[in-house]
């Protein structure tokens, strides 16, 4: 998995992961878009995929001591430091009533694009009230 391979096994073991009945492993920590804003949303999703490759400059830190330094930035300024949070999001977590996805999907289509990330390495989740699914 590429967080044990930038973080290396101890971090791995501290993020944790869920073993599908196919074998992958899904990280159970995902980058929530609930509330994110129109045109905040992606540019979230976009440096949280992107700064897999910068995480080095993390490496020291657990995931507490992240999420400690997030908590202390001031709300208005919190989407100017994703990265601070969202090092190494694999998982994605949207939902149709959001009303990003749309959004969320252009940014992936984008990455892949670039070669940022592909397909594979992603973990997408999402939910469908039961009333939309013949929409």
């Amino acid at each position: 998995m590429l967080l044990s391979a930038v973080f290396g096994s101890e971090m791995a073991k501290e993020i944790g992961f869920f073993e599908l009945n196919t074998g992958a492993k899904m990280p159970t920590v995902g980058l929530g878009t609930w509330q994110a804003e129109p045109g905040v949303v992606g540019a979230a999703v976009e440096a949280a995929i992107k700064v897999i490759s910068h995480s080095h400059y993390y490496s020291d830190l657990r995931e507490k001591q992240l999420f400690q330094i997030y908590v202390g930035i001031p709300e208005q300024f919190r989407f100017s430091f994703p990265s601070v949070m969202q090092v190494g999001y694999r998982h994605i977590d949207c939902a149709r009533v959001y009303n990003n996805e749309k959004e969320i999907g252009e940014v992936f289509k984008k990455l892949f694009e670039e070669g940022v990330v592909k397909r594979e390495e992603l973990f997408i989740t999402s939910k469908l009230w039961l009333i939309l699914y013949f929409d």
